[in-house]
């Protein structure tokens, strides 16, 4: 799962919160654009880590063509597996 806080200040673009396996191939975790907040807000999503075979990079890749944007509080972490 990965969550985090965000507030923005004439922000446009987008924001990618992003695990990648080692051959960079593969990736999940969270991705936003469109309005962003001026006040701080929480984001969260759960999602599959993709198959690596040494290790797995995760990424903070923002995009943007104007603004400010902030975070705070960001957390990934292990949640228990889906049943199958």
């Amino acid at each position: 799962q990965v969550s985090f806080k965000c507030r923005t200040k004439g922000f446009r673009g987008n924001i990618r919160l992003i695990a990648i396996n080692d051959g960079w191939q593969k990736g999940a975790g969270l991705s936003i654009g469109g309005r962003f907040p001026a006040d701080w807000k929480e984001y969260k999503k759960v999602f599959v880590m993709p198959e690596f075979k040494k290790d797995a990079r995760f990424l903070i890749w923002v995009t943007a063509t104007q603004g400010v944007a902030e975070f705070a509080d960001i957390k990934l972490e292990a949640v228990e597996e889906a049943a199958k």
